[in-house]
This record gives structure tokens, C-alpha cells and sequence, in this order.
């Protein structure tokens, strides 16, 4: 009757109908009002990951797709070089309740540092060429197999853990495995007294 007042309910998960507000005046006399049908969800959202997280990378973008309560979605990150702890996805369902992963992932762009320890010879008569280099520090050897003639385009890779490629190229090398030809050039006599 003009007068402001409240009612507090407490609610349960799910849908809460037959809510009502009953008010009694001095003579007895009784109205009731209904409250519109209330959804209390206090349950976050449940997340599954669809795409494998790595560990490492190489690629600064990482798109991750996933569901969450069971609709498809997809996320973007943009990583840093070098550890990316505590990565978070995140989603938040119409009552406003927060399902997260967290993750972590190293980014690593540089490629690989690849040194020749060896002497490389311009002439040899061995057509296994062994080639001794380091590759991030760690020693490592390649063994070529030459062909005869000139050796061109002989090249070390190396590909680290994140996919990084660093290719570093062998000097010319040329194989000559023929002997000379001898020709004599004085006449050798059958008998002398020389």
C-alpha cells in the first residue's frame, strides 16, 4: 500500500519458479505477486581443449581451438621470446561464471648457431669428405661423398628443437682421384755401360 519493503529468497541451482511475495494487510486481507522464473548457475564453464599446446614453438601467433560446454571456439596468443608462463584461457558463460586453462609455452625464433671446426680441403684424392662442426656449442660431424671434379653447394643443416633452420655452406672442394699420366720422354737404352 505505498509502503517500499524487500524479500530476500535464497536460491538453488537451476531453475527456481513459484516464487512468490505475499503481503497480509491489518485486516487480514491477503495478495500474493509471482516472481518471473529465476536460473541461478553458479557452475563455470567446463573447457576442452581441441588443438595440442607445445611445449615449444618457433611461431610468435598461437592459435588454440577449444570448446567450452561443448561450443566450438578459437583463441589467439601472441607470445614473447623465450618462456610464456602462465597463459590463461578463459571463458565466461550468460551468468557470468569463469572456466580457465592455464599453460605455458617457450617461444624460440633464433635459430641455431653452426660453426666449421674442420680444415676443408680445396684438392683431395678421398672421396669421403668428413666435415667436423658444432652446432649450439654441442660438436657433431657430417660425413660427403664426393664426386669427381668440382664439389659446389655442400651444405651443413641444423634444425632445433622449435623448428628453427640455420644452413651454413662448405667450400668448393674438388675430388681427383685419376693418377697423373707419365710419359717418358728419354729413350731408355736395353744395355749401357753409364
Amino acid at each position: 500500500d505505498g509502503a517500499t519493503k524487500s524479500s530476500t529468497f535464497t536460491l538453488t541451482e537451476g531453475d527456481n519458479s513459484n516464487l512468490t511475495i505475499q503481503e497480509t494487510d491489518l485486516a487480514g486481507n491477503v495478495e500474493s505477486i509471482a516472481i518471473p522464473k529465476v536460473t541461478l548457475d553458479t557452475i563455470a564453464p567446463t573447457l576442452e581443449l581441441i588443438s595440442s599446446v607445445p611445449a615449444l614453438t618457433n611461431q610468435a601467433t598461437l592459435t588454440l581451438e577449444y570448446r567450452s560446454d561443448g561450443i566450438a571456439k578459437s583463441k589467439a596468443f601472441t607470445l614473447k621470446e623465450g618462456v610464456n608462463s602462465d597463459l590463461v584461457l578463459e571463458d565466461a558463460d550468460e551468468a557470468g561464471n569463469i572456466g580457465r586453462i592455464i599453460f605455458s609455452v617457450e617461444l624460440d625464433t633464433i635459430a641455431p648457431s653452426v660453426s666449421l671446426v674442420s680444415a676443408i680441403p680445396s684438392l683431395t684424392n678421398n672421396s669421403a669428405l668428413t666435415v667436423d662442426y658444432t652446432s649450439d656449442g654441442v660438436a657433431k660431424s657430417r660425413t660427403f661423398t664426393l664426386t669427381e671434379g668440382e664439389n659446389s653447394n655442400l651444405t651443413i643443416q641444423e634444425t632445433d628443437l622449435a623448428g628453427n633452420v640455420e644452413s651454413i655452406a662448405i667450400p668448393k672442394v674438388i675430388l681427383d682421384t685419376i693418377a697423373p699420366t707419365l710419359e717418358l720422354i728419354s729413350k731408355v737404352p736395353a744395355l749401357t755401360n753409364q
